[in-house]
């Protein structure tokens, strides 16, 4: 999964993707922002669903609604996008997360 991480002129963190992951870098820059504390919650529950002690969790933020299960993590837009959402394999969506954090901070 390749996604690009940078900045824009006023130096808030962008994230771009393609297909798949155009979903996932939207759920970045627009919900995590450069939020360091969201985006360890968010991966320490990812951690807990992928070894089965949180069989669910859900986050809503400022344009995505995420679930995250074992089978992956699923993002849906909000506001008229895509009402069925786009299914990630959770190991994907916490290294883009992990990648992110790192990014930001």
């Amino acid at each position: 999964m390749t996604m690009q991480f940078s900045r824009d002129k006023d130096g808030a963190p962008i994230a771009t993707g393609e297909g798949k992951q155009r979903v996932l870098a939207d759920f970045l820059q627009s919900d995590i922002q450069d939020d360091a504390i969201i985006a360890r919650e968010l991966l320490e529950m990812a951690d807990e669903v992928a070894r089965g002690a949180l069989g669910r969790y859900e986050f809503t933020g400022n344009a995505h609604e995420l679930t995250l299960r074992e089978s992956g993590a699923t993002l849906v837009e909000s506001h008229g996008g895509d009402d069925r959402g786009v299914e990630i394999p959770l190991a994907d969506f916490r290294r883009a997360l992990s990648g992110w954090l790192t990014f930001i901070t």
